[in-house]
């Protein structure tokens, strides 16, 4: 018997989800593919991810309106530039909380994420887990494997 069809939106996160893989695991030999003002904006992102990011800093710098970056953005990266931002802060959220000591307000400070009241929320919709609960089930697996973020 074929297994059921997925839903849409399970097809949309699992494209997605792919795409976005591709594009991380692929690091800047795919970022010299595409756009150069996409290609910039990654780049702005990752110098000041635990900085104030907004849709117009990053179209100020790349000279272009904030409707022009959505569009480029989601078209090479497949996401709109603030959830790309939103996606690599709950990742460094997750890079931060898994070995370490910190408190998870040092690490919503340390992440970049300025509103800690949806902190938690978000998190568990990303990875299934609230902070504290990745954080021991991280601890008590010796090689546990890497939870793969969920893109909402």
């Amino acid at each position: 018997m074929p297994a059921p069809l997925p839903i849409r939106s399970e097809i949309w996160r699992s494209t997605e989800g792919k795409r976005l893989h591709q594009f991380t695991q692929e690091g800047r030999d795919r970022t010299c593919k595409m756009d150069p003002r996409v290609h910039r904006a990654l780049e702005i992102i990752d110098e000041e991810l635990a900085g104030e990011l907004s849709e117009q800093v990053i179209s100020r710098s790349v000279n272009l309106s904030p409707a022009r970056v959505r569009q480029l953005f989601k078209k090479e990266v497949g996401l709109s530039p603030m959830r790309y931002v939103k996606h690599r802060r709950m990742k460094t959220a997750a890079r931060l909380i898994q070995p370490s000591f910190l408190s998870i307000k040092e690490v919503i400070f340390r992440s970049g994420i300025r509103d800690a009241s949806h902190f938690v929320r978000d998190f568990k919709r990303q990875y299934g887990l609230t902070p504290t609960e990745f954080r021991l089930r991280n601890h008590r697996s010796l090689r546990g494997s890497t939870l793969i973020p969920r893109l909402y």
